[in-house]
C-alpha cells in the first residue's frame, strides 16, 4: 500500500495534486478536515473499500453495534467526463495510529488524492 500525502487546501490554493492508485490499495492520515477525492478514467464503475479498523473496534463492533466496510462506487467514464468522487472518513475506520486503508475493486483509471482543509487559512 502506497501512503498518500496531505494537501492544505485554502482560498488561494484549491487544486489537489492527483497520483495514480495503487494495485494493493492506498493508506492515509486521517486529520480532521481531511477529504478524499478520486476520479475515474475508466469506462466501468470501480469500487472503493475501507474496512473498520480492528484496533478501534472490537470484532467489527463498536458499542455492541456492528461496524459495516464503507463501500464507495466511483462513476465511470462518460461523454468525455471522469466520473468524479469526494469523501470523508469517520475515524473509527483509523487504525490506533490514525491511518485509513483504502482498497479498489480494480485500480485502472483511477487517480487519487488527499486534501485536508486548514481552517486556518480560509
Amino acid at each position: 500500500m502506497t501512503k498518500l500525502a496531505h494537501q492544505i487546501v485554502s482560498q488561494t490554493d484549491q487544486v489537489v495534486t492527483m497520483v495514480s492508485a495503487s494495485a494493493s490499495g492506498d493508506t492515509f492520515d486521517n486529520i480532521p478536515g481531511t477529504f478524499v477525492y478520486i476520479e475515474n478514467g475508466d469506462a466501468f464503475i470501480r469500487t472503493i473499500t475501507i474496512e473498520p479498523s480492528e484496533s478501534s473496534i472490537s470484532g467489527n463492533k463498536s458499542g455492541g453495534m456492528l461496524v459495516a466496510d464503507i463501500d464507495l462506487d466511483v462513476p465511470a467514464f462518460s461523454g468525455g467526463v471522469r466520473g468524479k468522487l469526494l469523501f470523508a472518513v469517520p475515524s473509527i475506520y483509523q487504525n490506533a495510529k490514525g491511518v485509513v486503508e483504502m482498497t479498489y475493486s480494480d485500480e485502472s483509471g483511477l487517480i487519487v488524492g488527499v486534501a485536508r482543509v486548514d481552517q486556518n487559512q480560509l
